[in-house]
């Protein structure tokens, strides 16, 4: 969720998985023949059929505050095991520098970010946290 350039997604089918890649930017996936859908994280479509498992990674806190438990929730109900979630809990530094806004919109706590995937995930574990990220292992 939040394929970018599509390099995990990619990856993830080199190790046989099937996968689809979901961003809401086609024009930045690197790997013409990945599955991809075009969606808002917090406006999935009904189409996109659930996965065993979810991977978020550096993409929540890209998220505005008030949607963040909307996407928390489309993860978890399209994804039927569980989730691998990393997210920054740090100010970005390249937005205001280069754009003048920050990129990293909710910026929170570890803490923070494990009870929002609770009120989605009935069982998040903290992998690691350290003042840059937070990495949620998130089981249903």
């Amino acid at each position: 969720y939040g394929a970018g350039a599509g390099r995990a997604t990619d990856w993830f089918r080199s190790q046989g998985l099937s996968v689809v890649a979901v961003d809401h930017v086609p024009n930045a996936i690197e790997f013409p023949d990945v599955p991809f859908v075009e969606a808002s994280l917090w406006a999935l479509p009904e189409s996109l059929e659930p996965s065993d498992w979810g991977f978020c990674c550096d993409v929540l806190e890209h998220i505005p505050p008030k949607k963040v438990a909307d996407v928390m929730q489309a993860i978890a109900d399209r994804s039927r095991k569980g989730a691998w979630l990393r997210i920054a809990t740090r100010p970005d530094r390249m937005g205001p520098r280069i754009l003048g806004s920050p990129l990293h919109l909710t910026v929170r706590s570890g803490e923070w970010w494990r009870r929002e995937a609770e009120r989605a995930f009935p069982i998040v574990d903290v992998v690691s946290a350290d003042a840059k990220d937070v990495v949620l292992a998130c089981q249903k």
